[in-house]
């Protein structure tokens, strides 16, 4: 893992709140560091391939970190609802009931809600670059992702 994405990783657990301490009712963090960056990777993947197309971005160029983030996030409850749905149990005997992952909808509920927010954001943020592309630039995405998520470990 290289360190931009490493400090993209740990934005991402930052923004879940996903840690240790915080998910008191396991005491672990939710998803390893390896699956955050596989839902990095894919929401870069996604940006790529919606229209209009504009330049191929990495995670070192991503123009928005809002926005990655955002898309990270829709693909962790996409995958999580996928495995609480598939893993679901109930349970009854007398007058007890145990159910085991049973937040499948809740997490897919999320990510429809986030997906929802992402898609006008991402469509509208592509617009913008398309036609700045085309009138000439006023702020370089660059910069303004730096001045806005100085996220640095040091």
């Amino acid at each position: 893992m290289t360190a931009t994405e490493a400090r993209v990783v740990k934005m991402l657990r930052t923004y879940l709140q996903d840690s240790k301490l915080k998910n008191v009712l396991t005491g672990k963090m939710e998803n390893i560091d390896e699956e955050l960056l596989f839902f990095i990777r894919l929401a870069i993947d996604d940006y790529n391939l919606t229209p209009p197309p504009i330049t191929v971005v990495n995670i070192e160029t991503y123009p928005s970190m809002s926005l990655l983030i955002h898309g990270a996030i829709i693909q962790l409850f996409l995958s999580n609802g996928i495995l609480q749905t598939r893993n679901q149990l109930s349970y009854q005997d007398g007058g007890g009931a145990l159910q085991l992952y049973e937040k499948g909808p809740q997490y897919i509920n999320n990510a429809t809600v986030f997906a929802q927010l992402y898609e006008q954001k991402k469509n509208q943020f592509k617009t913008m670059i398309n036609i700045a592309g085309g009138w000439g630039t006023i702020t370089p995405i660059n910069d303004y992702n730096l001045l806005m998520f100085p996220y640095d470990d040091e």
